[in-house]
């Protein structure tokens, strides 16, 4: 077939242009749970991230955001929609989907603070419990972003200080 190169790339345009994913959350967002989350505790957490090129070279999270983000039922379904798991770290493999049930709140209900000149963070006076910890590593490669946004699930309590990497 003479023309399969333009049906192809035709078929590859309309993919692009499809609605996201639905990616089902289960239940509703639980605030109160993440609420808890959030208040003031007695643990520390400190860490680094990064992820390395294919040349070798590392390039950190320097100067953009973390998010430490309550691990509830409905954080975990959103982590496994966007990571392919919500129980180890990952690099995100799914940049366009729609969660349902849809929550504006668990967007805002979390802790943040920036990566450091070297790529570090720290998170201060964290309640126990379970966490995701979230930020992005992009660097520019012929005009085109590489890199992308990274996680580690943690889990402190009692007044413990922990060291992190964030490195798929």
């Amino acid at each position: 077939m003479k023309n399969w190169p333009f049906v192809v790339g035709v078929s590859v345009l309309l993919a692009s242009c499809a609605a996201p994913p639905v990616v089902s959350s289960g239940a509703p967002f639980d605030r109160p749970s993440a609420e808890a989350l959030l208040r003031k505790g007695s643990n520390v957490i400190t860490g680094s991230a990064f992820l390395r090129q294919q040349g070798g070279g590392i390039v950190t999270c320097a100067g953009q955001n973390v998010s430490l983000i309550p691990a509830t039922d409905y954080g975990r379904r959103v982590f496994v929609a966007l990571y392919g798991t919500s129980t180890e770290q990952a690099r995100n493999i799914v940049h366009n989907v729609r969660i349902e049930p849809p929550s504006d709140e668990f967007g805002q209900l979390l802790k943040k603070t920036q990566c450091d000149a070297q790529g570090g963070f720290s998170f201060e006076d964290v309640a126990d419990g379970e966490f995701f910890i979230e930020t992005t590593v992009t660097w520019i490669v012929a005009g085109r972003p590489n890199g992308g946004a990274i996680f580690r699930p943690v889990r402190v309590s009692g007044g413990e200080k922990i060291r992190i990497i964030i490195s798929p």
